[in-house]
């Protein structure tokens, strides 16, 4: 008679078997019905592998917590695989002590696919040296401007970080304090673009632009900025108009909800 530690070992079992059996291209695919379930399916695995952890059940035997992160962290563009991740209580536990940071760092530096974007061969590690926190001070002094907690809070963890294989593409690297900046006045295409929560749905013109922002990370024409606080009141404040108005019909509001 199977124990509650064979139960749930069992159910983990059951929900990897399923996971595998799909075929890859519709399971990690950015859209589409089967990529969800996988990635619902992958997020009830942990949880479960999480719990046995969590009460000290032995181990053995067992897909490690590390493994199984580590699938996670060869398909982060999956449809709806980071909302489910974020969503999982104990999935925040592998995301708080480093493991899936670790995954994402061993991935991007030995996946072949990840190896193709590195012409000069991939960093020994994608994390810096912490920032200080008089560094950090400095950088507001210079720039204006409070930095977000959370951002502060990785960069006293890392002061910046490298170029990272998300799956499909690479995802900019980020700048070290020394290097992140304002957005110029004369940089019209970016300062020009607009906030889309949702495209298609709403004609140009509708949403906020980004106007100055501050970019923390570059690679080529993709750029991670940090949007000030009164632009974010902006983008809320154009998102309440359209959930209040009549001109838009149900569908697109829920697509909208949805993207939040």
């Amino acid at each position: 008679m199977l124990g509650k530690r064979g139960y749930i070992s069992s159910g983990i079992e059951t929900l990897l078997d399923s996971f595998e059996k799909v075929k890859s291209n519709s399971r990690d695919a950015s859209t589409g019905a089967a990529a969800m379930t996988a990635s619902a399916t992958l997020v009830s695995a942990l949880d479960l592998r999480w719990l046995l952890k969590e009460r000290r059940y032995a181990q053995e035997g067992l897909i490690s917590v590390e493994e199984l992160v580590g699938i996670f962290a060869k398909r982060m563009e999956a449809n709806e695989q980071l909302t489910y991740l974020t969503q999982s209580r104990r999935a925040w536990e592998a995301l708080k002590d480093g493991t899936l940071a670790r995954a994402i760092d061993n991935n991007t530096r030995t996946n072949p696919d990840s190896l193709r974007d590195y012409m000069d061969g991939p960093p020994g590690s994608l994390f810096h040296d912490p920032a200080s926190l008089e560094e950090i001070a400095a950088t507001e002094r210079e720039l204006g401007i409070k930095l977000p907690a959370d951002y502060k809070e990785f960069i006293a963890i890392t002061d910046g970080f490298e170029q990272s294989w998300s799956g499909i593409i690479s995802d900019p690297p980020l700048h070290p304090l020394d290097e992140i900046r304002w957005l110029e006045d004369d940089e019209d295409y970016f300062l020009d673009l607009e906030i889309e929560l949702i495209n298609p749905g709403f004609p140009y013109g509708m949403w906020p632009t980004v106007g100055k922002s501050i970019e923390i990370g570059c690679e080529d024409i993709d750029n991670v900025w940090l949007i000030p606080p009164s632009k974010v009141q902006e983008v809320q404040g154009r998102l309440l108009e359209i959930m209040q108005s009549g001109k838009y019909d149900d569908a697109l509001k829920r697509r909208l909800v949805g993207e939040m």
